[in-house]
């Protein structure tokens, strides 16, 4: 019998006379993982015996003859954990961008020192009244830069979806008010597009020798005696008409709002009509006892202001022209402007007034007329005249070299909205409706072109170039680009309001309505 039988028998026996054995691990037997030990014998055994067996008890030991080499090893699984990740995996990681670290610190640090034990000097809730008072701040200043933190989770995986805030304006009204439009910044461009001679230009402020068509790509200027048509698509230019009497120079020019028509004044008073397509003159209309220094159409109805400080106002329709003839300024008219809607008359003169007419009045009064308003805060002659395209009701004058300053006036009240000091003579104004801003030319002593922003009125843009005082501009007819005159006997072209790309789009879907509109039939 072998040493081990001998040990299982000895083992036996003492099982058999009722001896409590303990038995070991499994670990020490054959090298498997650790099983809790089980108690063989009487069922009187405690439950927690402990895991060491006493002394006088036997344990049996592992035989050294059992090498490791002869041990069971642990079945393999079939499947084993790849080694690498595989591309297409179904486990969820969230992203760390979405998780405010910040935030569930915060939510779980919070009323932390408010959970210890109350002390003379807290309150019931564990917080004194200062800190109490400085948490609601803290909440406060968090929830209006975080959110409510307060309904949020402190893990949260997922970013949250932004939900736009509710509107307290009521559905009606959110139709009727426009959205806030965004500032279109641009780049003006200072320096001029174009220069072009224009000898025996006559350096007066009072006169008009400069306009573009506002329906037709036409430009019109006056040298001496002769009126000559520059075609900006182009580039040719062509002599339209001359006086033939250098004493009966040319002192305005304008053209009528819709088509190719051109009225010119001259020095001996006279008024000519011409046909500029085929270089017709189609009259010519007498009535003022000097040269005629400013015109201005309002449809069919031609008002002329002389240097004797008389306005006339001509059918060009009907065989007898005048219709109306009144005096109010002494000195010489040498501002004239419609309104959009043609029923006020804005005129100025050497004598630093600004009378503002009504047309029903107009046609019922006697030479000697009374303005609805007349403005005397000038302390120059008033030659530059504009209205807002906007609101029909604003009226923009412009002082000559001893006032220097631009004043807003309100027609229907009367009131005087705004004065700016521009510092030098100012001798024409334009607006732009596209971005809402205001062209103004000077004379001395810098004769530069200035770009405000209206209405806070602050510079955005000068452009300098003319050598001699800037006496005349005007507005190409798609509102883009500005043509100016000087005393150095130049004519300047300035791309200074070029349509960005959101105003062409705009532009572009207003002509697809109107189209849209006009190709609807009409349901009689």
């Amino acid at each position: 019998m072998s040493s081990l039988d001998q040990e299982v028998e000895k083992y036996m026996n003492t099982a058999s006379n009722g001896t409590q054995i303990i038995m070991k691990p499994e670990k020490s037997f054959c090298g498997s993982r650790k099983r809790p030990a089980s108690t063989l014998g009487s069922s009187n055994t405690a439950t927690n015996e402990p895991r060491t067996p006493p002394k006088h008890h036997y344990c049996p030991k592992t035989p050294k003859s059992i090498s490791k080499s002869n041990r069971k090893k642990t079945p393999s699984s079939k499947y084993r954990t790849p080694t690498k990740t595989p591309t297409e995996s179904d486990r969820f990681i969230p992203p760390r961008g979405s998780m405010n670290f910040s935030s569930s610190h915060y939510k779980i640090m919070q009323g932390w020192s408010c959970n210890s034990e109350t002390t003379d000097n807290t309150t019931s809730n564990g917080c004194t009244d200062i800190s109490r008072t400085f948490e609601n701040v803290m909440n406060e200043n968090i929830n209006r830069v975080m959110g409510d933190i307060n309904t949020s989770r402190i893990l949260q995986f997922q970013s949250k979806v932004m939900t736009p805030k509710k509107s307290n304006t009521p559905a009606s009204l959110r139709q009727i008010l426009p959205s806030p439009s965004k500032p279109i910044s641009r780049k003006i461009q200072t320096t001029a597009e174009k220069v072009l001679d224009a000898p025996s230009y006559i350096d007066d402020y009072y006169l008009n020798l400069l306009h573009w068509s506002p329906s037709v790509d036409l430009l019109a200027v006056a040298l001496d005696d002769s009126a000559y048509v520059w075609v900006p698509s182009t580039g040719d230019i062509s002599c339209l008409c001359n006086t033939d009497d250098p004493s009966n120079y040319i002192s305005s020019l304008r053209w009528i709002e819709q088509g190719a028509h051109l009225a010119i004044g001259t020095a001996s008073g006279q008024i000519q009509l011409w046909d500029v397509e085929h270089k017709k003159r189609l009259r010519t209309m007498g009535g003022h006892a000097s040269r005629v220094s400013s015109l201005s159409w309002n449809s069919y109805i031609c008002s002329s202001g002389s240097r004797g400080g008389f306005v006339m106002h001509s059918d060009v329709r009907a065989p007898e022209h005048c219709i109306n003839r009144f005096v109010y300024h002494t000195q010489e008219v040498c501002g004239l402007q419609w309104s959009p809607t043609g029923r006020y008359l804005a005129t100025g003169a050497n004598d630093n007034k600004v009378g503002l007419w009504d047309w029903n009045n107009l046609q019922n009064t006697d030479q000697h007329a009374s303005p609805v308003h007349a403005f005397t805060q000038h302390k120059a002659a008033v030659k530059a005249l504009a209205w807002c395209p906007w609101q029909h009701h604003v009226l923009a004058s412009g002082g000559g070299a001893q006032d220097k300053t631009i004043r807003f006036w309100n027609v229907n009240s009367g009131a005087c909205l705004n004065t700016v000091d521009t510092e030098s003579q100012v001798s024409s104004l334009l607006w732009n409706e596209t971005y809402q801003e205001l062209l103004s030319s000077h004379g001395y002593p810098k004769n530069q072109i200035t770009l405000w922003s209206y209405p806070s009125m602050t510079k955005k843009a000068e452009l300098v170039g003319h050598t001699g005082r800037v006496l005349q501009t005007t507005l190409s007819f798609d509102k883009t680009r500005v043509m100016s005159s000087a005393g150095d006997e130049t004519i300047r072209l300035w791309n200074c309001f070029e349509l960005s790309q959101e105003k062409r789009k705009e532009k572009r879907k207003k002509r697809k309505a109107c189209l849209n509109i006009l190709n609807t039939p009409t349901i009689r």
